[in-house]
């Protein structure tokens, strides 16, 4: 008889929440429950943190949770079920790096506000994809398309990928169905391992920094094809759009007195308004002590924390004797002090 799949919750209270901590703790395991129902598993443990915020992976409940993983003679778990990602991690570095950390144990993701099951590859560096062993749940029918990166089917998913391009026409924005599957060839064609690209392409969740950044390196790669070229404009078009949909929804609804004030004071005060601890009516009095700056890019920010804060030790030189800046350890300095929003065509920070 087959073993039941099974499930591990692991739920997390922000602090200063008093009692309404202890229950939202209570609402998320429900919700995990749940989830792992629907999905025809059993849940064999909980694990959790009340009163931690999610800017550090440095917290009890998740150091728990990663022990018993480890702990010898420990039957691992097929899911670890979150309510939302940013449960496990609010920064999407870290994010990344705890996906990376189940992956490697062979551990998939159930997010159970969507369903969605997120199934991070960590490549085994001896084989190549062809090689390695497929269980029988990750294979799939020549008709489907597999967006998690389990099974090779290159030419299925370039195939998917040109209809999706003709069906948005000259100049139009793909499907999502054709940005998920350009997301997934192009994380097929990296180093391996979690990356946004793959978090796109398997959950359709966009994480806008690091995918931002991962396209402009799919771009500066010396192989790059004119096809490759070509989708990875199509999926920055779709990105674009997307965002500008999603910024006209937010801002209908609000107030007619808050819409007066996004005129005049510009994007950046509608950028701060999407902070979850930010409201309609507090926004008036903490937006300009909160807004650090705009920017037309994630270099242009690099440059701007490298100067203010004049973080000598992330300069180098590269072998031609130039300048170079560590630009990833600088992103996570930043995002450490400050929220960063990606609104419209730019980005905003704001002091915590």
């Amino acid at each position: 008889m087959e073993r039941p799949e099974t499930v591990v919750v692991y739920a997390r209270s922000e602090p200063d929440n008093g009692l309404e901590a202890v229950s939202g703790i209570h609402e998320q395991q429900s919700a995990c429950s749940a989830a792992a129902t629907r999905l025809g598993a059993h849940v064999v443990a909980s694990f959790v943190d009340v009163g931690y915020g999610g800017h550090t992976l440095d917290r009890p409940g998740l150091k728990h949770l990663m022990g018993w993983l480890d702990y010898p003679g420990q039957e691992l778990p097929d899911y670890v079920a979150v309510v939302t990602p940013d449960r496990l991690a609010e920064r999407e570095r870290d994010l990344m790096r705890v996906y990376a950390e189940l992956g490697r144990r062979g551990i998939r993701i159930l997010i159970a506000e969507t369903d969605a099951v997120v199934e991070v590859h960590v490549p085994d560096p001896s084989a190549t994809p062809r090689m390695r062993a497929q269980p029988d749940r990750e294979r799939v029918g020549d008709a489907e398309i597999d967006l998690t990166g389990s099974v090779d089917q290159t030419e299925s998913l370039i195939d998917v990928i040109r209809d999706a391009v003709m069906e948005a026409g000259h100049g139009g924005v793909v499907p999502d169905w054709g940005a998920r599957a350009i997301a997934r060839l192009l994380a097929n064609a990296q180093d391996g391992g979690p990356s946004a690209l793959h978090h796109f392409a398997a959950t359709g969740q966009i994480l806008p920094i690091p995918l931002v950044d991962e396209l402009a390196a799919c771009m500066d790669s010396p192989t790059l094809t004119g096809f490759e070229r070509d989708i990875i404009a199509c999926l920055g078009l779709y990105l674009k759009d997307l965002s500008r949909r999603e910024r006209l929804a937010i801002e209908s609804s609000y107030s007619d007195a808050t819409k007066a004030l996004i005129m005049e004071r510009g994007p950046a005060y509608a950028a701060f308004l999407t902070l979850p601890d930010v409201t309609e009516e507090t926004a008036p009095e903490l937006f300009f002590e909160a807004h650090v700056g705009s920017f037309e890019s994630v270099e242009h920010l690099v440059d701007r924390v490298v100067d203010d804060l004049e973080l000598d030790e992330y300069r180098g030189t590269d072998p031609s004797g130039g300048l170079t800046i560590d630009a990833a350890r600088v992103v996570d300095l930043a995002m450490e002090r400050w929220d960063i929003v990606s609104y419209g065509d730019h980005l905003y920070a704001f002091e915590k």
